[in-house]
């Protein structure tokens, strides 16, 4: 495993443990005003249809900045990872591997 690769999967790492040991020492700081107001409460209000609250904290429908930034991290990640897992396995990514993906989008 490369150096890189060792970083990035001790960053997570901390991101998760910094989260939990945040849930479980303050759970109204971490959970109520950043997961539920950025990440669980749009979902939860857009499936109600209208504003929800939890604790107090109102979320609103819809994305949210905080939650578009993270996904997109998310993804770069994905396709890098998957970039890279293609290389070692010798998967070119040409315009029939494209048109082959075309129905799973």
């Amino acid at each position: 495993m490369k150096r890189e690769d060792l970083i990035i999967i001790a960053l997570l790492t901390g991101f998760v443990i910094f989260i939990a040991v945040g849930c479980f020492l303050d759970s109204h700081l971490v959970y109520d005003n950043f997961i539920w107001r950025y990440y669980w409460g749009p979902v939860i209000s857009d499936a109600l249809n209208h504003p929800a609250e939890y604790h107090g904290i109102i979320a609103n429908e819809g994305y949210t900045l905080v939650s578009e930034i993270t996904y997109g991290i998310i993804a770069l990640l994905a396709l890098y990872y998957i970039y890279r897992l293609f290389r070692r396995l010798k998967i070119t990514i040409d315009w029939g591997f494209c048109i082959s993906l075309i129905p799973l989008i």
